[in-house]
């Protein structure tokens, strides 16, 4: 995706404040420290327009509890739950 196209993307669908940004990698990586360290060395997540991924594609899923949506932390530790068991 060309630059150009990418401002248009930002601006048609709006985008996640970099403060904002910023926050969410920190609570994943203190959420990751606290309860995965044994497992994952490192928390990559990239934003696009409203989103956030951890990954190149999006699917739709469900949190552990069912939900189509919820927090950060409740992502990493579904998604943990299927990639990182021992």
């Amino acid at each position: 995706m060309g630059r150009a196209t990418q401002m248009e993307d930002r601006a048609r669908h709006g985008s996640i404040p970099q403060a904002v940004q910023a926050a969410v990698r920190a609570r994943l990586e203190q959420h990751v420290r606290a309860l995965w360290k044994d497992r994952c060395r490192e928390v990559v997540v990239r934003f696009r327009g409203k989103f956030a991924y951890s990954n190149e594609k999006c699917e739709p899923s469900f949190l552990l509890s069912g939900a189509p949506a919820g927090t950060p932390e409740e992502g990493f530790d579904c998604a943990a739950q299927v990639y990182l068991q021992e």
